[in-house]
């Protein structure tokens, strides 16, 4: 199993609960939608991200689908690890990435690679964040003129909930939404290799580990329908979340871990 710099983690006092909560909430977080109808007409819409199984997931579905491939991104957080995963990427490191939207960039990973259709790619490359992600597809969709009967959504799985949320909060301000229906297609599991914290899954292409962690501890304060969050109660950029209540025990726990407590501020509310 690889364990260089960009894909371990050493933790001091990790242990296997720590593990296992991390793995729980990162499940829950990759909400996965088994209800894909293969009959109706859809638009898979893949939101920018850095994880290349995620993105050629998209790319799978869009040609299983014969669906128009609907990629959103412009220049955000994520946008310089992607430019890294590309880069260090045996398939893709030919393409350009200075200075590009995240759009562009999977853009030609989807035509000059995984070979779909320049009339199969469609391309928004404003969205720097979740919500325009889905209020910028929805916009260049109507646009456009495109009434498919349900959007698949491919995203950053530890984003892949609230995302689907915020497609939730979308259809209670327009007469007409597609269904929406939720495909990350990778979700990655940890796991313990001597000191080190590794992914379990065999993959190439994800986040450094501890970017990935930080990303799972900073997501779920995200959900919260309070003053702090992102629901109606806080902040109204998605619909309300309910969260199982095992969920909100292990992010309790999680949160008390010592060696998670800077992962956690270093991924605060804005």
């Amino acid at each position: 199993m690889e364990t260089s710099s960009d894909s371990a983690m050493p933790v001091h006092g990790k242990s296997d609960n720590m593990l296992e909560d991390l793995n729980l909430v990162s499940d829950w977080l990759a909400q996965r939608d088994t209800d894909i109808d293969t009959a109706r007409s859809s638009i898979v819409v893949l939101a920018g991200n850095a994880v290349l199984p995620v993105i050629e997931h998209a790319f799978h579905q869009a040609r299983e689908l014969q669906a128009l491939l609907l990629i959103t991104g412009g220049i955000g957080h994520s946008t310089g690890w992607l430019y890294q995963a590309v880069q260090q990427s045996v398939r893709y490191q030919h393409i350009h990435t200075g200075g590009r939207t995240e759009a562009s960039v999977i853009g030609e990973m989807a035509a000059t690679v995984a070979g779909l259709a320049p009339e199969q790619i469609l391309l928004e490359c404003e969205a720097t964040n979740c919500g325009e992600n889905v209020d910028f597809s929805w916009r260049l969709m109507q646009l456009r003129g495109l009434e498919p009967e349900q959007l698949v959504v491919v995203q950053d799985p530890t984003m892949q909930r609230r995302t689907m949320a915020t497609f939730a909060r979308l259809q209670n301000q327009v007469s007409i939404l597609p269904d929406c229906v939720s495909s990350p297609g990778f979700v990655p599991r940890l796991t313990s290799h001597g000191e080190d914290i590794v992914f379990e899954n065999e993959e190439t292409g994800l986040w450094p580990v501890n970017r990935f962690i930080e990303l799972v501890m900073g997501e779920l304060p995200r959900l919260y329908d309070d003053n702090n969050g992102y629901g109606p109660a806080g902040k109204g950029f998605i619909a309300h979340v309910p969260l199982p209540e095992e969920i909100r025990l292990a992010w309790r726990r999680l949160s008390a871990c010592e060696p998670l407590r800077g992962m956690l501020a270093a991924r605060k509310l804005a």
